[in-house]
């Protein structure tokens, strides 16, 4: 009636390196935020696999595992009306970018690499990610 939008900020319980788990974790979170009658529902940073991953984040087991967790989210919502920003690290053009990924009816729409990344005290990203701004302004997926 007047524009507004019911925005769920998700809070799922998550096991670092383990994107099966966090899967399922995510569904239920995204299950419980349509019951709730939203239409947008907003995951932490890098979700999919953890945050905390470390050197991890390296390994090709964990890229293909959160990839496929990513692949199987969008299929289980596909009969939801709820749009979805989920976090995990892309591995594209021989670097890695922490990516929010947004998810609409069993399609991914976009990924967006982040661009600012921490790297004092307890956070060290530049680390293990790369700046998006070397991909900016060109297609990452394009949902074929």
């Amino acid at each position: 009636m007047f524009g507004f939008y019911r925005i769920a900020a998700a809070v799922p319980k998550l096991r670092v390196a383990d994107p099966a788990f966090n899967t399922q974790e995510i569904l239920r979170c995204a299950e419980e935020a349509c019951r709730e009658g939203a239409e947008i529902a907003v995951f932490p940073e890098l979700c999919i696999s953890g945050y905390t991953c470390g050197d991890l984040f390296h390994q090709s087991l964990l890229l293909s595992a959160s990839w496929k967790s990513l692949l199987e989210i969008a299929e289980s919502m596909k009969h939801s009306s709820i749009l979805m920003a989920l976090g995990l690290p892309v591995h594209f053009r021989s670097k890695l970018y922490n990516c929010a990924a947004m998810v609409y009816r069993g399609k991914i729409l976009s990924l967006t690499p982040k661009i600012f990344l921490p790297n004092q005290r307890e956070f060290y990203e530049k680390r293990h990610f790369s700046s998006g701004t070397d991909i900016l302004n060109r297609a990452v997926y394009t949902g074929s």
